[in-house]
């Protein structure tokens, strides 16, 4: 009977770990070619939680824990050129990386109007910066 108490113990451990290791086992791997949508957005980078202070009271520290910019859309195409009328207003995340890292900072690009090309994650609001420029 201990053994099987045993066992259960070490299966269990195992069905934690196991996702884990295998997760960092790929953290170096490129995305998919296919992952996330193929678009170009135009909008103005902000500090969210300025924003959220500002206009609603929200308990922002940016002060103390830095600033975090998102991408607040004015327009955004899809790779053909076809209007997403669906993103228009909508906050974006950006996915970090070394080529979104001038708009998370936002030391460059602060409250700043901008196009951005990537592929959106849409369900996820976030997009991957591939391109910046200013409009």
């Amino acid at each position: 009977m201990r053994y099987m108490g045993m066992l259960k113990a070490l299966a269990i451990s195992a069905a934690l770990v196991l996702p884990v290791v295998a997760c960092a086992a790929g953290k170096d791997e490129k995305p998919a070619a296919s992952g996330g949508s193929q678009v170009t957005v135009v909008g103005t980078n902000y500090c969210l939680g300025c924003a959220l202070k500002k206009e609603h009271g929200a308990a922002a520290q940016c002060s103390k824990y830095g600033h975090r910019h998102s991408l607040k859309v004015e327009k955004a195409v899809d790779g053909s050129g076809k209007e997403l009328a669906a993103l228009r207003g909508r906050t974006l995340s950006y996915l970090d990386n070394e080529k979104s890292e001038q708009l998370v900072k936002g030391e460059v690009f602060h409250k700043e109007r901008v196009e951005v090309k990537g592929r959106l994650y849409e369900a996820e609001s976030v997009i991957e910066v591939v391109e910046i420029k200013s409009p």
